[in-house]
């Protein structure tokens, strides 16, 4: 089954500058179709076998596409890569205030 919603996105005439719905006013402005889908995986699996005209998922021990969204697993990834992302700034960040910028340009 396909879930999804949709929407208008407006964009500015002459330009590929976008806007939202309550930022249009006064502005000439074009409306662009946006659609959301959502696919839900055992539909897709269904799907692909009726074209197919085989059982993809026969010669398995299970007979369906097994997922399981955690989202603690999902907030821990996000924090660890956050974490990561912010000390992969910081360390360049102690070493270049450590230089003297005076001395870095007098060989300018």
């Amino acid at each position: 089954m396909i879930l999804g919603n949709s929407a208008y996105i407006f964009r500015l005439n002459g330009s590929d500058i976008y806007f939202s719905n309550g930022l249009i006013e006064g502005k000439n402005v074009q409306a662009v179709h946006v659609d959301i889908k959502f696919v839900n995986a055992n539909n897709l699996v269904a799907f692909i076998e009726s074209i197919l005209q085989r059982n993809l998922l026969d010669q398995y021990f299970i007979n369906y596409f097994p997922y399981s969204i955690d989202v603690g697993q999902i907030l821990f990834i996000c924090g660890v890569s956050f974490a990561l992302s912010i000390l992969a700034t910081l360390v360049p960040a102690f070493k270049v205030s450590k230089l003297d910028p005076s001395e870095i340009l007098r060989y300018e």
